[in-house]
């Protein structure tokens, strides 16, 4: 609400749409998201290498075994929990709320100038063979938005609301055609770690793109 508000105050013109509560669901993401300017995700993101084996069952009846973990793509182990997440899943295994990073990679977000995913572990991934890194970040680069900022590790949800915060105000700040997220993000950081805010709640942003 707070970075749509910004928006707003600074470009009266943008179209802004708010996903929230049962509202901010996959299908309604995934079909608000193509022709995006700018993305924000503040929900859980997620990267788990114990999936395959545990919980996620292959289409075919595959036993979840190491064995049969080495045949899932390495960005189905990662992913955001949307509205509906802690419900049941079909018979392949899937989550209705979840939308995995190979699932994003198939997006057209060609149009996109930046997504910011306000969430935990949105650059942790698995490096595979022929896929390099896969993760959050990765699957929105290759659906072709410009600039992507994501997290390493797991983060604090009120220390994020501040960063963020702060990174906009100093992006929004910036000559319209000149916006540079890495100088805003870096000067967010260095506010963050000026006012002596946890270590792990500002220096694992990672900036991608240009």
């Amino acid at each position: 609400a707070a970075v749509g508000q910004l928006f707003t105050t600074v470009m009266p013109k943008a179209k802004v749409v708010a996903l929230s509560g049962g509202d901010a669901g996959k299908a309604r993401l995934l079909a608000a998201m193509p022709g995006a300017s700018h993305l924000h995700l503040a929900t859980h993101g997620y990267f788990d290498a114990s999936l395959g084996k545990a919980q996620w069952r292959p289409a075919g009846g595959l036993a979840a075994t190491p064995a049969a973990t080495a045949l899932l793509a390495p960005q189905v182990l990662c992913g955001l929990a949307l509205a509906g997440a802690n419900g049941t899943t079909d018979a392949t295994g899937r989550h209705a709320g979840i939308v995995t990073a190979e699932e994003l990679a198939t997006l057209d977000l060609t149009r996109c100038e930046l997504v910011v995913l306000s969430s935990c572990e949105g650059s942790a991934g698995l490096a595979a063979r022929g896929f390099g890194l896969a993760s959050l970040r990765t699957a929105f680069c290759g659906a072709g938005a410009r600039c992507v900022v994501a997290s390493s590790w797991r983060v604090n949800d009120e220390a994020t609301r501040a960063l963020m915060i702060d990174f906009y105000e100093r992006l929004l700040r910036q000559p319209a055609d000149r916006r540079d997220p890495h100088s805003a993000m870096w000067q967010a950081r260095l506010a963050a770690k000026a006012r002596g805010a946890d270590f792990r709640d500002w220096a694992g942003w990672v900036v991608a793109g240009r």
